[in-house]
C-alpha cells in the first residue's frame, strides 16, 4: 500500500495528469482487486514517465522506513471506507484504496492528492532535505 501512497504523492509533486491514471483507477475499483496487477500498472506508469521515477522512488523509500498510520496523516473522516467482509483487506488497506480512488476520480488528481495527503507530504518533505 505504501507504493500507492508514494505514487499519489508523486503525482501531487509533479502535477502529473495523464489519461493512464484512469487505467489505474479501473484496477482499483474492481470488486476483487488484483494487487499484483495494480503494482504492474504503477510500475508501468513510472517507467514510461521518467519524470516521475526519482520522486516516486524517494517517497517509496521514505514511506518504507516509517510506520505511517492514517490518523497520523489526518485522513480520518475525509474518505468513507467500504464495509469489511471476512477475508477482505484490513481497514488501512481499504482506506488507502478509497483515498486512491477518490484522488484518481477527481478532475484534477494532483490537487485532490494535495488536499487529502497534504499532511503526509509536509511530514515527508522535511526528510528529503
Amino acid at each position: 500500500m505504501k507504493s500507492i501512497l508514494a505514487f499519489l504523492l508523486t503525482i501531487q509533486v509533479k502535477n502529473f495528469q495523464n489519461p493512464i491514471l484512469k487505467q489505474l483507477l479501473a484496477k482499483l475499483t474492481r470488486l476483487q482487486i488484483d494487487w499484483a496487477e495494480v503494482q504492474i500498472k504503477l510500475d508501468y506508469i513510472v517507467i514510461t514517465n521518467p519524470e516521475l521515477k526519482t520522486t516516486y522512488d524517494n517517497f517509496k523509500l521514505l514511506l518504507e522506513k516509517q510506520d505511517i498510520t492514517l490518523p497520523k496523516i489526518g485522513l480520518n473522516g475525509k474518505v468513507l471506507t467500504r464495509s469489511a467482509d471476512p477475508g477482505e483487506p484490513d481497514k488501512e488497506t481499504r482506506e488507502i484504496t478509497n483515498i486512491a480512488v477518490t484522488i484518481l476520480k477527481d478532475k484534477n488528481p494532483p490537487e485532490k492528492s494535495k488536499e487529502l495527503l497534504g499532511d503526509l507530504y509536509d511530514e515527508l518533505e522535511t526528510k528529503f532535505e
